[in-house]
């Protein structure tokens, strides 16, 4: 699959820091119809690309099944595999490196329910995540696109 981005214009963090011209980096696979979307969480260094780390899991016939749902991985704000992180250009050009702000996850987590609003989508069918249950604070932020905390954990490999 090949990597996607969406620019999410200036990102204000929960600490007041303005981040200028954030982009968000994902891969998704499957079509979208409806809210069959099933967000793909991944460890906080990871990657997008859900199929190599899970595999045989995530695909055509295979348990969360890209024929009959839209799966989406996005590569966290500040992490470093295509999102805007410390190794991207800051405005004067140079990376960011230690300049750039602190984060929280309450930041990644708006950053991400950002990227899902200008893809289009409303509504989640689901959302599934490698970290143990409290890792990522989905649920704790008002999260509205799930009718509850319908999250499935599965243990890190």
């Amino acid at each position: 699959m090949v990597m996607k981005y969406v620019q999410l214009g200036d990102f204000t963090t929960q600490a007041g820091a303005v981040i200028p011209q954030v982009r968000i980096a994902y891969e998704m696979w499957g079509q979208q119809r409806g809210n069959n979307v099933i967000l793909v969480e991944h460890a906080l260094t990871g990657d997008a690309d859900a199929c190599s780390w899970w595999p045989g899991l995530i695909g055509p016939g295979l348990v969360i099944d890209t024929d009959r749902y839209c799966v989406i991985c996005t590569n966290v704000l500040g992490g470093c595999s295509g999102s805007t992180g410390p190794g991207t250009p800051a405005p004067d050009g140079r990376a960011w490196g230690s300049r750039f702000p602190a984060l929280c996850i309450r930041d990644m987590v708006a950053a991400e329910r950002q990227l899902l609003a200008l893809l289009g989508i409303d509504e989640l069918l689901q959302r599934v995540q490698r970290e143990p249950a409290g890792v990522s604070p989905w649920s704790d932020y008002a999260d509205d696109r799930l009718p509850q905390d319908d999250t499935q954990h599965t243990p890190p490999s």
